[in-house]
């Protein structure tokens, strides 16, 4: 026996536990290791998934850049093989290639031409830009009129030969991919490769094939060799398939490939498919032997081609064929075909009953659902509105009575004493709130200091302000937020002027006011503040029947949602929903009759209204499905509409953009369409023309008639309104760009034949100097590259819509007296201007007074179309292609809605426009930037809780109306003239003065025209180009 003693037996139990000690660590260690594992493989999947989607996106974002890269070369195209040195003109070139093509070229319809740099490849090679579309399709089209010819046929190319070729102008990627293609076109002997509109055509000769599948089967009669052979009945034989031996080696060829590709086929599915008309049908429970004879001859026929040598051989195998004889037996019955097809036929009749009655089940379980779903969201949110209400109080106390960790009064600074003290004073009138439900009021509270033993008396009572002075502050507030007055500009105010109520009573007021409000963050992941529109749209009505207790109550309360992006800076664009009542007449073209429902900090995009406005449109589509709102226990009936510009309009309805192909808001009509007016007014509005809201939630998705998107307001298209504002300024933009066009067109054929050192552009000059004389601030600049030299395209000032009026209104008249546009043609411009300003005062007229005008305003937009088409051949920029949806919408829709609704004028967006600028007036002035779509929205509200403090402003009728529209025009330039007389009788300008001027004038001047002015006094400059702006100044100075 073997004795252990106490010791070791300690010892042994010592390294036992500390074993086990060590696998709890391992064991600890490992599932800490798996832990640190698994999280690992987390992070590297969603690292992984991550940079899947930024591929993707990246993927996205180059498909579109290349997208676009090519729409800018739309209007290009590469001549290739043409030489061009440096004092060889391209546009003379270009010319040239076009007439040895077939299509002439004028120098007005090439936009620019220069050569580019040597490739790999190509050396010679030239790019043009065409000023019109056809032109350059034309070109494009006629390039094969090129064969055979060389540039020995070109008159500005000497001594020299070469092919030439025209080709599209393609983006880097594209040029990369159409060599790929080209390769792979060479490599598999394909035959066409081609691009069209920068999208690569690839396609194959199938002459081969096609000779192999025209062979047709023959159907014959059953031989009579087969019937004494076989020893049959001869009417047990059906009929007899010729089969043609090419056809049996397709066949065999076709069921070996699809056995590669695991498709297999049979024989018998061939002969199926192959019989003419399908007369017949082999049956596949009878037809073994068929299936087996075919396979059997095709396999032989293949043995047979490849022993035969010589074309005479083949020829004879070609012209040979397989008889192959039917049975009866062998055919599908027709008896069984038609019981098949009556039972199909009963079965399908069975399955629609029984889809009926599931129709009406799913119909009436709908209602029910429906029914269902709206008593549990009234309950919801009821619910969630009171448990906001007590989270938010629940928050208010735990911030009241959260301890302290931080210093003690006693251990602070005089200036934290007493801050802390007013911050405590706060939070125990807080955390006391529960004595106001046992009808007690906090007055006074006394407390003490620990350690110090200093006594501190918080006093309640608030300082009772008069009626008189209450209404003052109310003045005051409503006033400094009107005009947007600092906080910090009034305090100063109240230093001066002793009389003024104090700036803390306002900013009392102020946060009184905001308490009442209730505003709430958007949800999405875009910043911005919302209102509820049920409530806000019942206070408006409820004001509105007040002031007009005279209303009818069975006419509806007519409401326009609206909507537009406003851009507030360089990095915050506000997109901004509101409403108004349009039977507030006037109001509506103000920002007092327009209340904001929910301002966004995000593009204007589909996508963010869909998310961050839901809530919004929730409660709009609400209202318009019950078509009422209950005010005071009162139900008013409602009418709802949707205006705004067209981008938003489309873009709200789930419709593309404005260049889409089927951009029409209210029916289908192609874009290359919009010009024909030879169609009746109810053409486009009715029968299949006519776009329904249905059939956009139908076609949604599929992108057909541009449908992409759900809408998202359950308004009938009847009641989505054109802007008349936006209606104007739009087409007054493609009218100005038209003479403007039409003005530097002539310039360029002036300054043409002009000598070195005249001035240019005299006709660009004059217009811009008519459109400042009739008092409209108008420039025109050219833009330049990112290397800073200027691109040869043009912009000029973009004009608000109150100058583009008056422009539409004296523009004409100016054109008519002054030598602007081309002679030959001015007559037909001014006529389109002055009938357009006529058709916009036509469509603002009230129809109360002047009667139904639908018809009259539908027969002067199409004169007016048929105008602007009219110039086509003779000036760019009135192509049919140019017609606006404005202008299809103005001809075929706006006379509809005057007849609908009589006044086309109350749904304007002017109102719309002010509420905008009013709401960007806030975010500089008013707004700390950190959430300034709810200071805009506090703001609002403010204001419509004080209007009754406005000031009646005293009302101004004018009495001359042709002073107001030109009369005062004249004034001003009189007034402006006799003070320029004043400071010059005052006495004549020193010479320094006088050169002080100068230099000042100079140095508002850019480079180009300080150059161009020195070529004008014939000053000899050795490389004028390479001088900077401060020696341009000094050679100028020097020679004055």
């Amino acid at each position: 026996m073997l004795w252990i003693s106490v010791a070791e037996y300690e010892k042994y139990d010592t390294a036992v536990a500390a074993l086990q000690s060590v696998k709890s660590e391992t064991s600890n260690l490992d599932k800490k290791h798996t832990a640190i594992a698994n999280s690992l493989e987390g992070k590297l999947g969603e690292l992984t998934k991550t940079t899947d989607r930024q591929v993707q996106s990246l993927y996205r974002v180059e498909c579109a850049l290349d997208e676009t890269q090519q729409y800018q070369r739309r209007d290009c195209l590469e001549i290739n093989g043409v030489p061009i040195s440096s004092y060889e003109n391209p546009n003379q070139l270009v010319k040239e290639v076009g007439s040895l093509a077939g299509v002439e070229i004028d120098d007005c319809q090439i936009a620019a031409a220069h050569k580019l740099p040597a490739s790999k490849n190509v050396t010679n090679r030239l790019i043009v830009k065409l000023m019109q579309r056809h032109k350059r399709e034309e070109l494009y089209k006629n390039r094969k009129n090129l064969v055979g010819k060389t540039t020995r046929h070109l008159p500005s190319v000497e001594g020299r030969n070469g092919k030439i070729f025209i080709n599209e102008s393609l983006t880097s990627y594209r040029k990369r991919l159409f060599g790929r293609i080209r390769e792979y076109k060479r490599q598999n002997n394909l035959k066409y490769l081609w691009t069209s509109n920068g999208k690569i055509m690839l396609t194959t000769s199938r002459e081969i094939e096609r000779l192999k599948i025209d062979h047709k089967l023959s159907v014959v009669n059953p031989p009579l060799s087969y019937i004494r052979q076989q020893n049959v009945d001869r009417f047990a034989l059906a009929l007899a398939l010729e089969i043609p031996y090419p056809l049996l080696q397709r066949w065999y060829s076709m069921v070996n490939e699809n056995e590669d590709q695991g498709n297999p086929i049979d024989y018998l599915d061939l002969l199926n498919t192959w019989i003419p008309n399908k007369w017949f049908q082999i049956s596949r429970e009878t037809g073994f032997r068929i299936q087996g004879r075919i396979r059997r001859e095709a396999s032989s026929v293949i043995s047979k081609y490849k022993k035969a040598n010589g074309s005479r051989k083949k020829e004879e195998l070609n012209k040979s064929v397989l008889k192959l004889s039917i049975l009866v037996s062998e055919l599908v019955s027709v008896g069984k075909m038609e019981d098949d097809l009556h039972q199909a036929n009963s079965a399908l009749v069975e399955w629609r009953e029984k889809c009926a009655d599931l129709e009406k089940e799913k119909e009436s379980l709908l209602k029910e659902m429906a029914a269902a779903t709206e008593r549990k969201e009234t309950e919801i949110s009821s619910l969630n509105r009171e448990l906001c209400e007590y989270v938010q109080r629940i928050e208010e106390l735990n911030e009241a009575t959260s301890p302290n960790y931080g210093k003690t009064i006693a251990q602070v600074g005089e200036r934290q004493r007493l801050r802390k003290i007013k911050e405590l004073k706060d939070r125990a009138d807080l955390a006391l709130w529960f004595l106001e439900s046992h009808g007690l009021q906090l007055s006074c509270l006394k407390v003490k200091e620990t350690n110090s033993g200093r006594a501190h008396t918080f006093e309640y009572e608030t300082e009772k302000v008069s009626q008189e002075d209450e209404e003052n502050v109310e003045q005051l507030l409503f006033l400094l937020d009107k005009f947007c007055v600092s906080d910090d500009m009034y305090h100063e105010l109240t230093i001066l002027y002793n009389d003024l109520p104090r700036s803390y009573l306002i900013k009392q007021k102020r946060s009184d006011l905001n308490k009442l409000s209730h505003i709430e963050q958007v949800p999405g992941n875009y910043p911005g503040a919302q209102i509820s529109f049920v409530d806000t749209l019942q206070d408006h009505i409820r004001e509105y029947l007040k002031s007009h207790p005279s209303h009818p109550r069975e006419e509806p309360i007519k409401i326009k949602i609206s909507g537009d992006g406003a851009k507030m800076s360089r990095t915050t664009n506000f997109m901004i929903l509101s409403f108004s009542l349009l039977q507030t007449g006037e109001r509506v073209m103000s920002s007092k009759g327009n209340r904001t429902l929910c301002l966004v900090n995000g593009p204007e995009k589909y996508d963010t209204l869909k998310s961050s406005m839901k809530d919004v449109i929730k409660e709009i589509n609400t209202v318009i499905k019950n078509g009422k709102v209950e005010v005071d226990g009162e139900e008013i009936n409602i009418e709802m509409f949707l205006g705004g510009d067209y981008k938003f309009l489309l873009m709200v309805m789930g419709l593309k953009g404005a260049t889409s192909d089927y951009c029409c808001l209210w029916c289908k009509i192609h874009k290359l369409q919009r010009w024909d007016v030879t169609k009746g007014i109810d053409f486009y509005n009715t029968g299949e023309m006519k776009r329904t809201l249905q059939e956009i939630r139908e076609f949604q998705g599929s992108t057909k008639f541009c449908c992409i998107h759900p809408p998202l307001f359950d308004i009938d298209l009847d009641h989505v309104i054109l802007d008349e504002l936006h209606l104007m300024m739009r087409i007054t933009d493609r009218l100005t760009h038209c003479v403007i066009t039409e003005v530097m067109q002539r310039d360029s054929k002036s300054d043409y034949l002009k000598k070195k050192g005249e001035e240019r552009g005299i006709y660009l000059k004059r217009l811009i100097t008519t459109i400042n004389s009739i008092g409209i601030t108008f420039s025109e600049w050219e833009k330049t590259n990112a290397d800073g030299k200027g691109s040869n395209t043009y912009d000029w000032t973009s004009l608000i819509g109150s100058d583009k009026k008056k422009l539409l209104q004296l523009l004409p008249s100016q054109l008519q007296e002054e030598d602007i546009i081309f002679p030959e043609t001015k007559a037909m411009v001014v006529k389109i201007w002055r009938h357009f300003d006529s058709l916009y005062h036509l469509i603002n007229t009230d129809l109360e007074e002047n009667g139904d005008l639908s018809l009259e305003v539908f027969e002067k937009s199409k004169e007016f179309v048929e105008l602007f088409c009219s110039l086509a051949e003779k000036r760019v920029g009135y192509n049919k292609a140019r017609v606006t949806p404005y202008m299809h919408a103005l001809c075929y829709h706006v006379p509809c809605f005057i007849k609908n609704y009589k006044s086309f004028k109350q749904f304007t967006g002017q109102g719309v426009e002010k509420n905008n600028d009013d709401a960007k007036r806030v975010f500089f002035q008013k707004s700390n930037k950190w959430d300034a779509a709810r200071d805009v929205l506090q703001l609002e509200a403010r204001q419509q809780a004080l209007h009754h403090c406005e000031r009646e402003k005293r009302k101004y009728e004018k009495q001359n109306n042709e002073y107001w529209n030109s009369g005062i025009v004249d004034s001003r330039k009189k007034r402006k003239h006799s003070r320029e007389g004043v400071s010059e009788s005052q006495g004549e300008p020193s010479a320094s003065n006088t050169s002080e001027d100068t230099s000042s004038n100079y140095e508002k001047m850019t480079i180009k025209e300080l150059i161009q002015n020195i070529k004008s006094q014939n000053l000899q400059v050795k490389g004028i180009s390479k001088l900077k702006k401060a020696e341009l100044i000094d050679i100028l100075m020097n020679s004055d």
